[in-house]
């Protein structure tokens, strides 16, 4: 078992999938959905690595993230026709889609609906709506997958691949230390790479959580800078309380309008850092979707009197 085949169904049934295609068929796309650390990336890479050498298919991969001027139709035309089948693996492909307009998604849905276009897959913090809403452009074009949580078992047998590999003793499968931890931040993979280079996993929980958040801490804060005031505002009012909250509860925190704060709450959603878990006549409740940040925020507004401890992990 690895990172890069966790999610044996979503693997094998897109590769299955793209391998049954003809040279000339309409192309089948795909569509998978995870959180940060979920292994959405791993998954991409690892189709890549099974299809490069195929010598009937051209495999581009796009870290759509750090490629802003990056545009699907352009590459499609570019390669349509070839000799070689494009297979378009387009990481973050939620923010492409966020950034064209409607015309632009429709007429790239006729793009794709030609005899041997380009075969796309797709990775998502969340479900665009341009992919799920029955009038919209891409309805029905993309085979969605979801990835979930890691079972306990699969996330410490992961966890001890990589602490082999990074020469640290393997965690026993009965760790309660582990289990605690798992539980604070997450059975993801993401979440096993971090725990794989902690070398000693049987101190303290709260110095093994400290040392586990240190890495991200620029991560978090340029998630935060990055937001509009707004959106900042309502973020980190959701930190601080820790648990899900109605609109009416950031409202009263923020000293915002239900106006203002609803195209927040949204933005917010679509940049995959903020979920609804449950959806009642005005009973929404609002939540932060990566645990981690949430328990970075409190560690970054409470003292830190385990430095000395974690220095010496």
């Amino acid at each position: 078992m690895d990172s890069l085949n966790i999610h044996n169904f979503v693997y094998n049934e897109i590769i299955n999938g793209i391998k049954s295609e003809s040279s000339v068929s309409i192309p089948q796309c795909y569509y998978v959905v995870g959180r940060r650390g979920y292994g959405k990336t791993g998954l991409l890479r690892s189709i890549e690595r099974n299809l490069k050498d195929v010598a009937t298919y051209m495999v581009l991969y796009v870290d759509c993230l750090m490629s802003p001027l990056f545009s699907i139709e352009e590459t499609i035309n570019k390669y349509y026709g070839q000799k070689k089948r494009l297979l378009l693996l387009l990481d973050d492909m939620d923010i492409v889609l966020a950034n064209m307009e409607r015309t632009e998604q429709f007429r790239l849905r006729s793009l794709l609906y030609r005899e041997g276009a380009p075969i796309i897959i797709g990775t998502g913090t969340e479900l665009a709506n341009d992919l799920i809403d029955y009038q919209a452009p891409f309805y029905d074009a993309f085979i969605l997958f979801h990835l979930k949580e890691l079972s306990q078992d699969v996330a410490i047998e992961l966890l001890n691949k990589m602490r082999v590999k990074s020469n640290f003793h393997k965690i026993d499968t009965s760790s309660e230390i582990v289990s605690f931890i798992f539980d604070e931040i997450g059975r993801t993979p993401e979440n096993c790479r971090i725990l794989a280079n902690i070398p000693h996993l049987n101190a303290k929980r709260d110095i093994i959580l400290r040392k586990a958040l240190k890495p991200l801490s620029l991560y978090y804060r340029d998630k935060i800078m990055n937001l509009s005031p707004s959106q900042r505002k309502t973020l980190i009012f959701m930190l601080s309380e820790k648990r899900p909250v109605l609109l009416k509860e950031i409202r009263e925190g923020t000293n915002q309008s239900a106006g203002d704060i609803s195209p927040q709450l949204k933005a917010l959603s679509n940049k995959g850092l903020i979920s609804t878990i449950k959806q009642r006549a005005k009973k929404t409740e609002y939540s932060i979707t990566d645990k981690l940040m949430v328990l970075w925020y409190k560690n970054c507004i409470e003292k830190d009197t385990l430095c000395a401890a974690i220095d010496k992990l």
